[in-house]
């Protein structure tokens, strides 16, 4: 299984330094049966941009960390049955607790178990940014003009 997982507005102390948050990535993958056995740091072309790859066996875990943007796109692949990817997923996004998220779900083992092999997609908002949008929604539907 294939998750891609798309965070924004992620808490900056976990995004400044690389270090800690690969430390923390491969404990929270040791945790959840995902094996890593190598991992790799990659500077992006401004200082302050970052790859993380991590090996495992059966698998990967990639993130593109940004954190003067606070986003972080992550992928999360295994085929090893003992790993659980989806609570692997779950916990990295408690960690950087992002504003917003975009989880996708691809099954890339079997092609031929599933008819329709579109992408399962999730999203989440916190409540301020829901109850932000329902006010500002509600202030254009009061001062629109109205007719007589």
């Amino acid at each position: 299984m294939l998750i891609a997982i798309d965070m924004y507005n992620c808490k900056e102390e976990h995004l400044e330094d690389s270090r800690v948050l690969s430390e923390s990535i491969v404990g929270l993958a040791e945790k959840h049966g995902m094996a890593p056995h190598d991992t790799q740091i990659y500077p992006e072309k401004n200082a302050l941009d970052y790859a993380l790859f991590i090996a495992c066996y059966g698998g990967h875990i990639t993130f593109h960390v940004y954190p003067d943007r606070g986003y972080v796109g992550a992928d999360v692949f295994t085929i090893d049955e003992a790993a659980d990817p989806d609570r692997f997923a779950r916990a990295i996004t408690k960690f950087l607790d992002p504003d917003r998220l975009k989880v996708t779900y691809v099954e890339r083992q079997d092609y031929g178990r599933q008819k329709d092999m579109k992408p399962r997609h999730r999203t989440r908002s916190k409540t301020i940014n829901r109850m932000r949008k329902v006010n500002e929604k509600f202030m254009q539907f009061m001062l629109r003009p109205r007719s007589m």
